[in-house]
């Protein structure tokens, strides 16, 4: 979506030589982050898959070592220090009162903190899995991930349409499904970057190009008087993976014969000024 809708910015941080620094992280992705930490943290000591995701995120930065605990290891690898104090115990607190909903209790969880690079053979793409979780519908395991909406929004936020499941902090409660939910809802029609990000997980996890699987998210609506978990469950379809597969075909295929960096501005200095006007995902 960055290459796509904002090709400077997309440059600078993913293709220029001198690569732009990152943006600074906001509270809104630190709360999520910090609550990530926690919740991992929780399933993978239940899971007994600790040393496992240890062994991964080391592997990947061996300077996080000094980290004795695994939730260190994830809250201090994800939140940046400026943030440390404002959202530790938001995401403790949020991960306490999580795991003790019903239809959370009731998930099985596959695996935790999977990151892979493979490539979509018959395109040559090369694509990069940094997946939250896992879990098993039936005999088969589907990518699942979790998201924060409206925090340190003044006046909170609502969940999408199509819910599952939603649950009602304050309240203790799980209510039914949102009208428009059914069982052969589609993620896209939901949110389509969920489905673009949930479709690229799946095939990381082994689901063939073009055959439709489900996959999950739980999202964390916060709101003045409390908060709601929304859980969705949604199907990638065949037409829609295939339509994200053109996407990235085409992107990559315009890296590699140069023409993505020919569409760009000339003067660099330019390039640098239109990344930094460009907003994506809006």
């Amino acid at each position: 979506m960055l290459a796509e809708g904002c090709p400077n910015k997309f440059y600078m941080e993913r293709l220029a030589e001198t690569k732009a620094p990152r943006e600074p992280q906001g509270p809104a992705a630190a709360a999520g982050s910090s609550f990530d930490a926690h919740i991992k943290a929780h399933l993978a000591k239940e899971l007994g898959l600790e040393s496992k995701i240890r062994d991964v995120m080391l592997k990947e930065d061996e300077s996080r070592a000094k980290y004795d605990s695994l939730l260190d290891l994830l809250f201090y690898s994800s939140v940046e220090e400026p943030l440390w104090g404002e959202v530790k115990n938001f995401g403790a607190e949020t991960a306490r009162w999580y795991k003790s909903i019903p239809f959370v209790k009731e998930t099985k969880w596959a695996g935790l903190e999977e990151h892979f690079n493979y490539t979509i053979l018959t395109h040559s793409v090369p694509l990069y899995m940094k997946l939250d979780a896992s879990v098993n519908i039936g005999q088969t395991t589907v990518p699942f991930d979790w998201k924060v909406k409206g925090y340190g929004s003044t006046n909170g936020a609502s969940p999408s349409p199509g819910y599952m499941y939603l649950y009602d902090n304050t309240k203790g409660i799980v209510s039914g499904a949102h009208d428009l939910w059914h069982s052969d809802i589609s993620m896209d029609s939901i949110d389509a970057r969920w489905a673009a990000q949930l479709a690229t997980y799946g095939w990381g996890l082994g689901r063939p190009i073009g055959s439709p699987f489900q996959a999950v998210i739980d999202c964390l609506v916060y709101r003045p008087t409390g908060w709601r978990v929304a859980r969705y469950i949604g199907w990638i379809t065949q037409s829609f993976q295939k339509e994200l597969v053109r996407r990235y075909s085409f992107i990559w295929e315009a890296i590699q014969n140069g023409s993505y960096t020919k569409g760009l501005i000339d003067d660099i200095v330019m390039v640098e000024y239109m990344a930094k006007s460009e907003s994506w995902w809006g």
